[in-house]
């Protein structure tokens, strides 16, 4: 890199910036990535490229377009290539150049805003790419095309027809023909690449407002007229977050090689996000060397492939800011990338959460690595429903980037962590949305069944509700891993009392702990909460609800509590072990207060 400070790129990296050609032409800071180039093409036959939002896969897109495009009014001129990449690592290989560079018509689509709350509004969106697309090539029309070459050319690029479901089989083949039609004007020796980012984009969006199938159905039949054996075609290259294994669509695209977060290979490890090392070269240039290890601690510890990684837009925006800050040795950098997500993945999943996958958070969010066994991909159809798949859910935590592995015991068998400080604090703000109600109601409408049932002294409705609250409670206090049982449970019963709007207070009779009270909004009852938990190997049960109910006795409470409150009393014994639980209540009747 010129280094000359007329020369030198901004000291701020563009955020949001995914043309390729801008970064170079404007002189914005670019990490360089086309050392790549040479792998995917030459040892990839057919690459599907998976990685977490933001980690630059549009960017590496309009990287290999740029690069390969033909000058289409002038083959073989690669002069604007030479410019663009001058300085750039890919240049070093004059082979791979040679045989490349500026020698290929390039087909590229975005899939990213396709979407509708029916099918036939998703389709008119991808088909208005596809037509505005295929406008660019209206200078293939001319007398060497025949009737039915041309025809089809213009209604293709005819985008209010595009939009029509009579035009669907047009779509279906359009890049195979224009594939087709590029190889009969350039010749075989310039064979047609084809590049479509965000391919997942439309079926995740069709599993979500029910149409799915016919998503799926039509996306397999397009990619499978160019990912199976084509002569026009150079190479196809699909990027995005998560691979659909549905049968129909799967079918389509079966002979792609899957680039995953899961991948044992270093290849492309480094393709897509940044290093250790070219983030310090970023922060040193920068002028910010000293924030390096925050940077890292924030936002880095991503392992694919072996290679640890940073999220290129998170590290991009702490420069931004501190570029802005008056002290920037202060500046406590943000969730930036955490921040981006429209999903709200684990808020979602809390009420369906089972005892295994609470045990699993609370161990991730207290720094711990736990073992799952994982997927490249899932059924997007299980993205929706009442009832989301615990399998699923983890997957689409790799995936997306808010886990990373952190071993392997098999190729499906993987220990995953929570990558970095950014990310476990996305799981706390998910966790604590979820239970102040933010995202569902489930928890607190369990929590007011639950003391309702208490106050009532209904035993039998208080102990099935208190199952269901604790086989899904994360604690984020101190988890269960680290925390002593009692105030795990502690937590958790204060939490669910709150959930259920009850004003709680403690009690303390003698050197035992606390009790927890709250009562009836009228004041009438008061129920007096006494816990009793033990590890795995301690007493069963029901020993412990009886030590938990005759403390009471043990201790006074039940002449205490005559002074305490004018009304009827319920003594509420609650015995934990782990996730497994039990209620007993009795009413107590203190004597008169003395006049």
């Amino acid at each position: 890199m010129n280094t000359e400070k007329e020369n030198r790129p901004s000291l701020r990296p563009a955020i949001g910036e995914e043309d390729f050609a801008s970064f170079r032409e404007k002189g914005l800071y670019y990490v360089d990535k086309t050392v790549c180039l040479n792998y995917l093409f030459e040892w990839v036959h057919r690459p599907m490229l998976l990685r977490p939002r933001r980690f630059g896969k549009t960017l590496m897109l309009s990287t290999i377009r740029h690069f390969l495009e033909l000058s289409y009014e002038k083959p073989g001129d690669t002069s604007r290539q030479q410019e663009l990449f001058r300085g750039l690592r890919v240049m070093e290989d004059s082979e791979f150049c040679e045989k490349h560079m500026g020698q290929h018509p390039v087909l590229s689509l975005s899939f990213r805003d396709v979407d509708g709350l029916t099918f036939d509004e998703a389709y008119g969106s991808l088909a208005g790419k596809i037509s505005d697309l295929v406008k660019d090539f209206l200078w293939l029309d001319g007398p060497e095309l025949s009737k039915y070459e041309r025809d089809p050319l213009q209604r293709l690029a005819d985008r209010e027809y595009m939009g029509t479901s009579d035009a669907r089989g047009y779509a279906g083949f359009s890049l195979s023909f224009l594939s087709r039609l590029l190889v009969e004007r350039f010749g075989e020796s310039h064979r047609t690449v084809i590049l479509i980012d965000d391919f997942d984009v439309p079926l995740r969006n069709a599993a979500a407002h029910g149409y799915y199938r016919q998503m799926c159905t039509f996306l397999g039949g397009m990619f499978g007229r160019v990912v199976k054996t084509n002569s026009d075609i150079e190479k196809v290259i699909l990027a995005g977050c998560l691979m659909n294994t549905d049968g129909e669509f799967l079918e389509g695209i079966n002979n792609m090689e899957d680039d995953t977060v899961m991948t044992q290979s270093r290849s492309l490890s480094a393709a897509f996000g940044f290093t250790p090392d070219e983030v310090k070269a970023m922060f040193e240039y920068c002028g910010f060397g000293n924030c390096y290890e925050t940077a890292r601690s924030r936002f880095g510890f991503y392992s694919i492939g072996g290679q640890e990684l940073f999220c290129p837009w998170d590290i991009c925006s702490y420069i931004n800011e501190l570029s802005r800050a008056e002290d920037p040795c202060s500046l406590n950098p943000g969730p930036y990338w955490a921040m981006t997500g429209i999903r709200r993945i684990i808020a979602e999943q809390m009420p369906h959460l089972t005892p295994k996958d609470s045990d699993r958070i609370e161990k991730l969010i207290s720094g711990k690595s736990v073992r799952l066994e994982a997927d490249i991909g899932i059924r997007y159809n299980y993205l929706s429903g009442d009832c989301p798949n615990s399998y699923v859910f983890w997957d689409i935590l790799l995936h997306e980037g808010y886990l990373t592995l952190a071993g392997r015991e098999s190729y499906n068998e993987v220990d995953v962590r929570i990558p970095n400080e950014a990310i476990t604090g996305y799981f706390r703000r998910e966790i604590e949305s979820y239970y102040e109600g933010a995202v569902s109601d489930e928890f607190r409408n369990n929590a007011v069944i639950f003391t309702e049932a208490l106050l009532s002294g209904d035993m039998r409705k208080a102990n099935i509700s208190l199952d269901d609250l604790l086989r899904g409670f994360v604690s984020l206090k101190e988890p269960m891993s680290a925390a002593s049982a009692e105030s795990y449970s502690r937590e958790f019963m204060e939490r669910v009392l709150s959930a259920a709007g009850r004003n709680i207070s403690n009690l303390r009779f003698g050197s035992g702990p606390a009790d927890i009270t709250f009562s009836s909004a009228d004041g009438a009852r008061t129920v007096v909460i006494g816990i009793e938990c033990v590890p795995d190997s301690g007493n069963w049960l029901d020993n412990l609800l009886n030590h938990a109910v005759k403390k009471s006795e043990e201790n006074g409470y039940a002449g205490a509590l005559s002074n305490e409150y004018s009304g009827s009393v319920l003594q509420c014994g609650i015995a934990f072990r782990n996730r497994d639980c039990a209620v007993a209540i009795r009413e107590l009747h203190p004597e008169p207060r003395q006049k």
